[in-house]
This record gives C-alpha cells, structure tokens and sequence, in this order.
C-alpha cells in the first residue's frame, strides 16, 4: 500500500526495535511471507507465523522457514496473546494450543465460539487510506470477514484453521 520496496521495510523493521514479530502468511503469497521473515529475523529477538499456510503444514513449515521461532495454527488471536503473555512472564509457551515449532506440535484450540468476543482490528494504525483495489481504481478498499468455518464438504477447500462449524 505504501509502495515499499525491500530495502524501505527492512528499514522500517530495524526502527522498530520490536521484541516481537509476528507475520501472516497465506499460501498465494508465501514467498514473500519467507522473504520477510529472513529480513526480519535479525532484527527481533521472537517471530511467529500464523495464518492458513502454517496451518496447513504445521512442523513441516520449519524445514522452508528455519528463521521462525514459533508458528500459531489454527485461529490465532486467543492463542498468540496468551503466547505473548507466557513470554513476558518468563514461562514456557508449549501449553498455548496450536503452538508449533521445528520439535513439538500442540492442537489448536476449539475456535472462538463468540466472535463478537474479539475486539475489531486496530485499523487506525495502519495506512487504511493507501490501500486501493486493482479493479475498482482510484477508490478506497477494505476487507472484512464476517463469519468463520463452512458446513460444506468441497474437495478443494483447506478446513485446517476456521473448520466445518459455521459461526457469524
């Protein structure tokens, strides 16, 4: 959105002085998510992937990306805090469900079962009015999810995070 290049976000990460990194990644996208994690892993003391990719491949996702610390799987937002939490504690993070990492594996949770429970995202830190869609130019665009899981049974499509329990 800001038209960044490489160099301009390794900057921005350097500045950042983050004790924590955490990174999203979807599969269509994945190579840029394993660029970014290798600029970011001198620069961050914890990085921590979640998103469908790593949940679909779990440990295995450790042998690509060696620059990871831990990997959420599944839904992350009950999980990544309370990661967070045990971290600043002092306290071993491998009771977390869904954590992942190269040697231990833990099963996601259940799933928010409340979504209303979770807080909307933080979008007035980011650059929101920089983000346009390709087919609709010169407007502004967001996204927004608002049920999670599919009751159907597709082929084709990957259950590991949201799975077949509709919620809205």
């Amino acid at each position: 959105a800001l038209g960044m290049d490489w160099n301009g976000f390794e900057e921005e990460i350097k500045n950042a002085k983050a004790d924590l990194i955490g990174i999203g990644g979807l599969t269509p996208t994945i190579d840029s998510t394993l660029r970014a994690a290798k600029i970011c892993r001198p620069h961050t003391g914890i990085l921590v992937m979640g998103g469908p990719h790593i949940s679909a491949y779990g440990r295995e996702y450790f042998k690509n990306c060696p620059d990871l610390d831990f990997g959420i799987v599944g839904e992350g937002e009950e999980s990544f805090a309370a990661l967070v939490r045990r971290l600043e504690r002092g306290e071993s993070p491998w009771d977390v469900p869904g954590l992942v990492g190269p040697e231990s594996a833990n099963i996601p949770g259940d799933g928010i079962a409340d979504l209303d429970s979770i807080a909307f995202p933080a979008r007035h830190l980011l650059p929101s009015l920089a983000y346009r869609y390709a087919l609709w130019p010169g407007k502004k665009m967001t996204t927004m999810i608002t049920s999670r899981g599919c009751p159907y049974q597709c082929i084709f499509c990957d259950k590991s995070i949201f799975g077949s329990k509709w919620r809205a």
